[in-house]
C-alpha cells in the first residue's frame, strides 16, 4: 500500500510503513489464492481549516491513498483514511455509537469510480458502509473515494479575531459638519473667549454680566447656541458684547428683586442648618398675646364644668398702653388625651407639622414638656414651633381646642 502526499502534509511514521508492507503482502498473497478476497482501493480528500484565505474561497484539498480489506469494520475504515491523512484521534475524534457516526469534527462522503449510481453519498451508518463495499466489489477494481471535510468550530477567541480584522478593514465614516454648523461652532468659541469669568466665587468660568442687576449669568450651552443662533441670523441689537433681548430671550436678563432657587428644598434646607449653626435658637421664648374671651367662648365646651359660676378677678391697674378688662380663668380641667395628629387638627395647625414631627414619633402632646426647643427645631421652623408650643400651653390649661 501507497500513499501520496503533499508536500504541505507529509507526516509519515514508521508504523505506517510497516503496515503498508504487510497490507502489500497480503495483497499479492490473496489475489493469488481467492480472487474474491481483493483489497480496496481508499483515495482520502481532506479539506484543512483554520488557514486564512479570502472569503468564500474554496478550501484546498489534501489527497491521499490508502488501502484497506473488505471485512475492516466502519470504525478502523475511519481510522485508516484519518490517518493516511496524516490526522490522529485527537483532532479528529470520533465514536460509532448503535452504528451511527457521531463526531462533530469531520463530516465524511464517499463515491465509487465508474458508472456506478454511488456518487457523493453521505457515510454516517454502519448500512451506508456496508452498502459501499457491496458495490465496490462489483468492480473489477474495488476502489472508493472518501471525502472528508474537518468542520470549522468557531470559538469566542476566534470570533474576536475574526471581528478585530473586519473592523480594520472598514473606514471609519465621518459625519462632516454643513457650512451653518460651522459657522455657529466658530461663534461659541468667540463667545467663550469674550465672556470668560475671573471672579473666583463664581462657580462658573462663563459668564454673561451685562445685564441691569450685573448679575452673573452661567452661560450653559443652551446660552451659547441661542446667542450665537441669534447673531448668524442677525438679529437686530445682537453681537458679540450683547446676547438677545428681554423681549426674546429671558433667561439672560433676571428681574431685579427676584430670588433665585426659591422652589429648591434642598438649598433651604442647607440655608436653615447653617443658620441653625450659626445662631444657637434660644432656649425659651415668651410671647404676649391678649386672649381676653376666649375662655368665655369655650366654656360652654366643657359639660363638667357647665354649672361652676366663673370666677371674677381684680382688674389689672390702668397703665397708658392697657385699658381694665375682666380676665377669666381656665378651669382646672385634665388634659384630654389625644394623638399628635388629632393635637394639630383640634388647635388649627399646620398638617405640615404633623408630617414633620413623624420621625420622632411623639404618642401625643404631653410628650412635647420633655422635648427642647433646640430638638424641635430640628424638625420644624421657628414659627411651627411656636405654635405648637402655644397650642400645648392652650392643651395644659384643659382646653381641647381653638
Amino acid at each position: 500500500m501507497d500513499y501520496d502526499y503533499d508536500d504541505d502534509q507529509d507526516r509519515r511514521e514508521s508504523s505506517f510503513d510497516r503496515e503498508i508492507e504487510q497490507y502489500q503482502h497480503e495483497r499479492d498473497r490473496e489475489e493469488d489464492s481467492d480472487p474474491c478476497n481483493k483489497p480496496k482501493s481508499i483515495k482520502t480528500l481532506y479539506t484543512t481549516k483554520g488557514k486564512k484565505r479570502r472569503r468564500n474561497a474554496k478550501a484546498p484539498a489534501l489527497s491521499s491513498t490508502a488501502y484497506a480489506h473488505e471485512k475492516v469494520t466502519f470504525a478502523q475504515l475511519l481510522d485508516t483514511a484519518i490517518s493516511a491523512i496524516g490526522r490522529d484521534s485527537q483532532t479528529m475524534d470520533f465514536k460509532i455509537v448503535g452504528g451511527r457516526l457521531r463526531t462533530s469534527h469531520f463530516s465524511v462522503i464517499y463515491s465509487i469510480p465508474g458508472r456506478s449510481p454511488l456518487k457523493n453519498m453521505q457515510l454516517t451508518t454502519a448500512a451506508h458502509y456496508k452498502e459501499l463495499v457491496d458495490e465496490a466489489e462489483t468492480k473489477g477494481k474495488p476502489e472508493c473515494k472518501l471525502h472528508i471535510t474537518e468542520i470549522e468550530r468557531t470559538t469566542a477567541v476566534a470570533a474576536e479575531d475574526e471581528d478585530d480584522r473586519e473592523g480594520a478593514s472598514k473606514k471609519a465614516k465621518k459625519r462632516s459638519l454643513t457650512a451653518d454648523e460651522e459657522a455657529m461652532a466658530e461663534t461659541i468659541i468667540q463667545l467663550k473667549a469674550a465672556h470668560q469669568c475671573s471672579d473666583r466665587s463664581c462657580t462658573s468660568r462663563i459668564c454673561f454680566v451685562g445685564n441691569s442687576t450685573a448679575e452673573h449669568v452661567p452661560m450653559t450651552p443652551l446660552h451659547l447656541s441661542t446667542w450665537s443662533a441669534a447673531m448668524l441670523a442677525e438679529a437686530p441689537g445682537v453681537d458679540i458684547k450683547t446676547p438677545p433681548g428681554p423681549d426674546k430671550e429671558k433667561m439672560f436678563w433676571p428681574v431685579e428683586g427676584s430670588r433665585k432657587d426659591s422652589d429648591d428644598i434642598s438649598l433651604l434646607a442647607s440655608c436653615r442648618l447653617s443658620s441653625l449653626n450659626k445662631q444657637p435658637p434660644s432656649s425659651s421664648v415668651s410671647i404676649t398675646n391678649d386672649f381676653s374671651g376666649f375662655p368665655a367662648l369655650l366654656q360652654p365646651l366643657f359639660a363638667q364644668s357647665a354649672s361652676t359660676p366663673l370666677a371674677q378677678v381684680a382688674p389689672a391697674p390702668l397703665t397708658p398702653s392697657h385699658t381694665a378688662r375682666t380676665v377669666t380663668p381656665v378651669s382646672p380641667i385634665k388634659p384630654a388625651k389625644m394623638t399628635i395628629h388629632e393635637f394639630c387638627a383640634a388647635f388649627q395647625l399646620n398638617s405640615d407639622i404633623a408630617d414633620s414631627l413623624a420621625p420622632i414619633k411623639l404618642a401625643g402632646p404631653h410628650h412635647l414638656a420633655f422635648l427642647e426647643n433646640e430638638i424641635l427645631d430640628k424638625y420644624l421652623l421657628i414659627g411651627q414651633r411656636v405654635a405648637v408650643r402655644y397650642a400645648e400651653g392652650e392643651w395644659k390649661k384643659g382646653l381641647i381646642g381653638l
